[in-house]
């Protein structure tokens, strides 16, 4: 008897929701560590950039999350400079905004901090610049991999 009122409950719910329209998207999120310390890459085509040097990991990571046409990323960082303002560049290939700066991170009196940035879809792939201090200071982190974003 549990076994048909389990199934009558999952068939009455699988059409609820499709007679009211709704339809479930699933977001795509990929989680990495951040590598540098001076990382760059060409903002064209999200290629690294000839001599950079990214044999170090940062204590942090990069979170990137697509879904319905938005492009999240949250970055955290862990055991840097004590109050210190971190420059975050989200970086879409298709776009040139190599050179804008989306968010700012500030650090604890412990080193720590994070940040949230959303902004439309306009490419197939995302990676994020983290500069200390200024646009192109150095370290310069980025995650370990580049996001593709899905294409539907």
């Amino acid at each position: 008897m549990n076994r048909i009122k389990t199934a009558l409950i999952s068939l009455v719910a699988v059409v609820g929701l499709t007679f009211a329209g709704t339809s479930v998207h699933a977001a795509t999120v990929d989680k990495y560590p951040l590598t540098g310390p001076s990382a760059n890459l060409f903002c064209y085509n999200l290629e690294p950039f000839p001599g950079e040097v990214v044999g170090e990991h940062a204590d942090g990571f990069a979170l990137f999350k697509a879904n319905q046409g938005t492009l999240t990323g949250s970055f955290h960082l862990r055991n840097v400079e004590p109050n210190t303002d971190y420059v975050i560049r989200l970086i879409q290939a298709a776009g040139n905004d190599c050179h804008t700066v989306d968010a700012i991170l500030h650090t604890n009196k412990n080193g720590v901090g994070s940040v949230r940035w959303s902004e439309p879809i306009v490419g197939a792939r995302a990676q994020v610049i983290i500069d200390t201090g200024d646009i192109y200071g150095n370290p310069t982190y980025r995650a370990t991999e580049f996001f593709t974003i899905p294409q539907s």
